[in-house]
């Protein structure tokens, strides 16, 4: 079960790291649609928004490699 949600949170860090910035803003009201909304031009907004998904989707990538990595060393003890 474990290493299900692992991959879980693997593949929605990629999704999050590769989708759309307009996509991802329709179902967000989180940071990135507050950085969108401050800009003062949309393509700005646009630019910030995007580096938070990155940085967003970076995590999630980390947080699932990270555990896959403990789990395996712990299995393995």
């Amino acid at each position: 079960m474990d290493y299900l949600v692992l991959l879980g949170f693997g593949i929605a860090g990629l999704y999050i790291w590769f989708a759309p910035t307009e996509k991802l803003l329709k179902n967000d009201y989180g940071l990135a649609k507050i950085y969108y909304w401050r800009a003062k031009d949309k393509d700005v907004g646009l630019k910030k928004a995007r580096e938070y998904y990155i940085r967003l989707g970076k995590i999630f990538v980390f947080v699932s490699i990270t555990g896959l990595l403990m789990k395996l060393i712990f299995s393995l003890l």
